[in-house]
């Protein structure tokens, strides 16, 4: 009664009585102005705090299914850093089911959550540090996935708001940097999942269908570059394609046909797409046709160059084969670049950018972490 008397009465009473006029809203998620229309996940109008994903187990997929005009919250938890983590334990509490990783936990059912979603979608390891290192790249694979699915329904939904952003205190949440403003595979996943123009793929039967999404306000012909790739770095298919990517929309461009490829085992493979707009690239998008636990991964063995420039400091990498969800990390800590938690495709000569450092990066302390190995 105290809710409704305050959001249904006293507020849009004082709204009028002391704004010249201005607009008033009860609460969110709502689907209409009446108290009897605060929204659901099976309510489609206003908006929707979809929590299937987690509290109810749905799996990632389900992003696809519930949907309304605006997305207002939603969310998966993951680990901070293992550099945060150390702040707040000793090595004896390094275990998710210890008391001290079970105090910083908001969620009384979170750390095993985590595991529970980890265990369907990649294989759940022994080791604490890779634990940690992976419920982050579980978190971005699941969140990536519903921004998509929302930008991919415009102009049915409008709008997506994942939760959350930051922390007030070091602990396991649903947010995408850490209390010490480090970025969680999340917050690389989220910054590319709204740029502009993005590149979404969803598998079906015997195709894979593309969508380019774009929020720019002008038309744009451009081109679309397909290659198939074994993990090894075999080229099986490739293509060049001009395409109309119209503004403000979700376009649903031809789909990629699987039917040649039926003697291929697509779980060593992956569709890389690349948009060119005046021969610069404007998006990119690797499909893969299996959930990470059941591809085919190689041992992937990665070479990293430190080069200084004007500006600071590169990161020159380069794999003998297919490596996902690169993770960089300096072991003296401090080390801040512009893009992590990436796929690197084999061959492929990738410069990353040192944002921020405590030292002069050197190979000799720099760890990664990808799926399949750890270095």
């Amino acid at each position: 009664k105290a809710y409704l008397d305050v959001f249904h009465k006293i507020l849009p009473e004082v709204v009028a009585k002391y704004t010249d006029g201005d607009s008033y809203w009860p609460s969110s998620p709502q689907a209409g102005y009446e108290v009897d229309q605060h929204a659901g996940y099976e309510n489609r109008s206003g908006d929707m705090h979809y929590w299937g994903v987690w509290h109810g187990l749905h799996p990632f997929e389900d992003f696809d299914r519930y949907q309304a005009r605006f997305m207002s919250e939603y969310g998966f938890q993951s680990f901070p850093d293992f550099e945060t983590v150390k702040t707040y334990t000793l090595p004896e509490d390094y275990d998710i089911e210890s008391d001290v990783m079970a105090a910083h936990q908001r969620s009384g059912i979170g750390n095993l959550r985590i595991k529970e979603y980890l265990s369907w979608y990649y294989h759940v390891p022994d080791d604490f540090e890779q634990f940690l290192y992976l419920s982050q790249v579980l978190q971005a694979y699941g969140i990536r996935m519903a921004i998509e699915s929302h930008r991919r329904a415009m102009p049915y939904c409008m709008g997506t708001l994942y939760w959350q952003l930051n922390d007030c205190w070091p602990v396991a949440s649903w947010s995408s940097t850490d209390y010490y403003h480090r970025w969680k595979a999340l917050h690389y996943a989220v910054k590319k999942a709204f740029e502009p123009v993005m590149i979404s793929t969803v598998s079906k039967k015997d195709k894979v269908e593309v969508y380019v999404v774009s929020d720019l306000l002008q038309d744009l012909e451009s081109l679309i570059h397909m290659e198939l790739i074994k993990f090894n770095g075999d080229v099986l298919y490739k293509d060049s394609v001009d395409i109309s990517i119209a503004k403000n929309s979700s376009t649903r461009l031809l789909p990629f046909g699987l039917n040649q490829f039926q003697e291929q085992d697509l779980s060593a493979s992956v569709l890389v797409l690349k948009i060119f707009d005046k021969g610069r690239v404007i998006a990119t998008k690797n499909h893969f046709f299996e959930i990470p636990k059941n591809r085919q991964l190689p041992d992937a063995h990665i070479q990293i160059a430190v080069e200084q420039t004007m500006e600071g400091y590169n990161l020159r990498l380069k794999s003998d084969a297919l490596a996902c969800s690169v993770f960089l990390y300096d072991e003296r800590s401090g080390l801040v670049p512009e893009d992590n938690y990436f796929d690197l495709l084999p061959d492929e000569d990738k410069v990353v950018n040192i944002l921020d450092y405590k030292e002069i990066p050197d190979p000799g302390y720099i760890g990664v972490h990808h799926l399949g190995a750890t270095y």
